[in-house]
């Protein structure tokens, strides 16, 4: 699947014209397999977790104060408050200065936040929240901080919910990475045993400029189990096009594009965006 961003002479970055590719993993046709799969067996799921998945979401889930990561600090590892560990360390060129950047994934390690849910689960449901922190390698040494997110990654509240960012990749699927351009790319994965259908990936694409990670480019994919409609939006900010599709798990080959022109608006940074499967990109 094109996405917006794909050879697309309007979008520049530094006055050079720039090709950009969405390293979304779209709804594939693995995907519409198993959704295939899942539109005669979710019914069954679903009355499986029932008993057992409604407890978690039952719970009450602590509240979490977050901490104040350092403006500046001499190491990578300054950035890192007590209470909390590195889940992942990406280094790439944010602001083109030819200096090694960081962005980094950490999760808090709080064992009240780990919860048993009930006699019938016998795997515990970790709240622990994630931050996401990016921050520039300073000329005179060290790092400077210019971003510092905890609503981007979702906070896992459900046992009926697959993690939306999985670091073992055994429960969820989802990722942060840096491209060569210095583009930071967040997707995240949705997929739920109980209360919802659909199934997909949601990615977000920032570049850094004027002192944030600001949002260039939204994608999102989904298929629906019960019927296998599917749905794809992809959104290039900067140069003000989008396209949105709809077909279904049925038909072989990608529905037709519907391409939209957006509204000149400023670019959104980073915190801004919320919680990114809540997302509204409000696009008609």
């Amino acid at each position: 699947m094109v996405s917006a961003f794909a050879n697309d002479d309007g979008a520049r970055q530094d006055g050079r014209t720039a090709t950009w590719t969405m390293p979304m993993r779209v709804v594939s046709t693995d995907h519409f397999s198993v959704a295939r799969v899942a539109c005669s067996t979710a019914r069954v799921i679903a009355l499986v977790c029932t008993l057992t998945c409604t407890a978690a979401s039952a719970r009450t889930i602590a509240q979490v104060r977050y901490p104040q990561i350092a403006a500046h600090a001499a190491a990578v590892e300054g950035l890192v408050p007590t209470g909390w560990r590195v889940e992942q360390r990406l280094q790439g060129d944010l602001d083109r200065d030819g200096r090694n950047d960081v962005v980094l994934v950490l999760k808090m390690t709080d064992a009240a936040n780990v919860l048993q849910v009930d006699e019938r689960t016998p795997e515990p449901l970790d709240t622990n929240p994630r931050m996401l922190i990016a921050a520039l390698m300073d000329p005179a040494g060290g790092y400077r901080t210019v971003t510092q997110d905890h609503a981007l990654i979702p906070r896992g509240v459900s046992t009926d919910q697959d993690e939306s960012l999985d670091e073992s990749g055994t429960t969820g699927g989802g990722g942060v990475g840096i491209n060569t351009a210095g583009t930071v790319t967040v997707t995240l994965s949705q997929f739920a045993s109980m209360g919802s259908w659909q199934m997909g990936e949601t990615s977000f694409n920032f570049r850094y400029q004027d002192g944030c990670l600001r949002l260039i480019g939204y994608e999102r994919s989904t298929v629906q189990r019960n019927t296998g409609e599917t749905n794809a939006l992809s959104i290039n900010y900067l140069t003000g096009r989008a396209w949105r599709t709809q077909g279904s798990v049925d038909h072989d080959g990608e529905p037709p594009k519907r391409w939209l022109r957006l509204p000149k608006q400023p670019l959104q940074c980073l915190e801004q965006v919320g919680d990114g499967l809540m997302f509204n990109p409000k696009i008609e």
